[in-house]
């Protein structure tokens, strides 16, 4: 077994890529096709506290052998993101790296796009594959849905790109490809016991009889010893930490604002419902009303017909009101 830093660490993982052989052997094999020269155009560090991405971006530029044996310039655009990330902001970049001048080669005068390949190292399941490598390769198809193979134009080509994507969580000790034997210097299952989110070293398994892994297990060793390289981890944790701390604080604001949200919610119903039981005892005490208006006009005309028939039997006003216990004005407008 040999102790490695571990290259999910950016400083770590930039020390790795900048080895030119320990970067093609590397990008060979996911490529899946001899790298003949890499040439590193650039990279970038993006370390963003107060958001949602910490990525590193290193770009290639890469001459290699198609399938028809002829040679290749292609652009390798490799990402290695640690913590999940907003998908815009790695469309963003990918746009820019089809605006930008270093794709383009000039070929006996005319303006040719270079291919793009997108790398995606990632330190999270980014979707339902439970697989550490998936391979994404434009396909076309005729109306019938019948496949076309044998596809060449660099209209076509010029307008779409390839595209890996590696799950480091998925990767596992028992591997089954090339690709996930290189790959397995990331693989987190090799981790040495560590108090923090991610430990420093990995103790991954020696192959003599693999020149190249061990090539990148050997880069990796000394990466360990460099003292610069451990005193970046150690920040690298601490940034890490305070992320983690700032999305803790974050996402217990966002719980408390959730739930004071579903309390006026709540309180707004019951508000809702009060009214209309406020509205429910108004249209009952109006009902009641007038049932009662109702009943008082009856009595008044049943008064009316019996101070009538009273009348005709020749009793006087006087007696009508004490009879009916009326006052006698009510009792001449009843008579009218």
């Amino acid at each position: 077994m040999a102790k490695i830093a571990n290259p999910i660490y950016d400083t770590v993982f930039k020390y790795l890529v900048e080895d030119n052989k320990a970067a093609k052997f590397l990008l060979s094999a996911m490529l899946g096709t001899e790298i003949y020269e890499l040439e590193m155009r650039q990279h970038e560090y993006v370390q963003k506290i107060k958001d949602d991405l910490k990525l590193m971006r290193i770009d290639f530029g890469a001459k290699i052998k198609d399938l028809d044996g002829n040679y290749q310039i292609v652009t390798i655009e490799l990402q290695k993101a640690r913590l999940e990330g907003d998908v815009l902001r790695f469309r963003q970049y990918l746009a820019s790296q089809y605006k930008d001048e270093k794709n383009i080669i000039e070929i006996n005068g005319r303006s040719h796009a270079i291919p793009i390949v997108s790398i995606y190292i990632l330190g999270y399941p980014c979707c339902n594959i439970e697989e550490p490598v998936i391979y994404e390769v434009p396909e076309f198809y005729n109306a019938e849905n019948q496949k076309i193979t044998d596809v060449k134009s660099e209209f076509i080509f010029g307008l779409i790109h390839k595209m890996i994507i590696v799950q480091i969580p998925y990767l596992r000790k028992k591997v089954k490809t090339r690709v996930e034997q290189l790959l397995s210097i990331f693989d987190q299952n090799y981790k040495v016991t560590s108090d923090t989110k991610y430990p420093r070293v990995l103790d991954v398994p020696e192959n003599e009889d693999d020149k190249q892994y061990n090539y990148l297990v050997r880069r990796l060793i000394k990466a360990n010893s460099e003292e610069e390289i451990v005193s970046s981890m150690e920040v690298e944790d601490q940034i890490y930490y305070e992320f983690d701390l700032w999305e803790k604080r974050v996402n217990f604001q966002q719980e408390q604002l959730d739930k004071a949200k579903e309390l006026l919610v709540e309180q707004k119903n019951q508000l809702v419902e009060q009214k209309n039981q406020i509205n429910e005892q108004k249209s009952q005490i109006d009902e009641q009303k007038s049932q009662i208006d109702e009943q008082k006009n009856q009595l008044i005309e049943k008064d009316k017909r019996m101070a009538k028939k009273l009348l005709s039997l020749g009793n006087s006003i006087e007696e009508i009101s004490e009879f009916l216990s009326i006052d006698i004005q009510k009792v001449k407008e009843y008579l009218k």
